[in-house]
């Protein structure tokens, strides 16, 4: 968030590539997304996403993880995601 006083830092911001995400009365909000191979998903408007996660552990005391099938860099993670609006 830039406060409208800090004119010299949007100009800079705007030539280090971050783009305009929204403004109100004393601030404009601006974003760089940094995985240049992955597609933005910074929402264009604020929102509320709501996610869930587990922890899942058997009787061997074995956690559950999860491999992506289709990710940038291969990584193990706990089970969970976003939940769809209206679910």
């Amino acid at each position: 968030m830039l406060k409208c006083y800090s004119l010299f830092h949007f100009f800079v911001a705007l030539q280090n590539e971050f783009q305009f995400h929204h403004a109100k009365p004393g601030y404009v909000m601006m974003y760089r997304w940094l995985p240049t191979t992955e597609v933005c998903n910074i929402p264009p408007f604020a929102h509320t996403m709501i996610g869930v996660g587990a922890v899942v552990m058997n009787k061997a005391r074995e956690i559950l993880v999860v491999r992506e099938k289709y990710s940038v860099i291969p990584h193990w993670k706990l089970p969970g995601g976003y939940v769809e609006p209206g679910k």
